[in-house]
């Protein structure tokens, strides 16, 4: 699989309009859900994932809000229940074609330089 990262601020010319709506509204929304339910989440990024061979383009990937959760800290079940209230968020504020998912996911600062960082 390729993928193409998107970021939450919408940088990424990969990305559909999602990105506009994504800082003002759904961003926040989907903090409040994960917090609410105690889903002790690492990352929230924005990305396309395409098979080698069956995308031509990146662009025709689908979009997918990639959530990453601390490792063994959330069961299947109430990851799927966080997953499907944060796709509703994004139905309701009618972006019908993005889904939600879920990865263990641990965040290390590799580099520090403040000219990067």
């Amino acid at each position: 699989m390729a993928a193409a990262p998107g970021s939450s601020s919408g940088a990424n010319a990969c990305i559909p309009p999602i990105s506009d709506v994504w800082k003002e509204k759904n961003l926040r929304q989907m903090i409040g859900v994960l917090d609410s339910r105690g889903v002790e989440w690492t990352s929230m990024d924005l990305v396309r994932f395409g098979d080698v061979g069956l995308v031509e383009r990146i662009s025709d990937a689908p979009v997918v809000v990639w959530i990453g959760v601390k490792p063994d800290t959330l069961s299947g079940e109430d990851g799927l229940a966080a997953a499907k209230e944060c796709k509703q968020i994004l139905v309701a504020n009618g972006i019908l074609d993005v889904e939600v998912e879920m990865r263990e996911s641990v965040v290390v600062l590799l580099l520090s330089n403040y000219g990067l960082v």
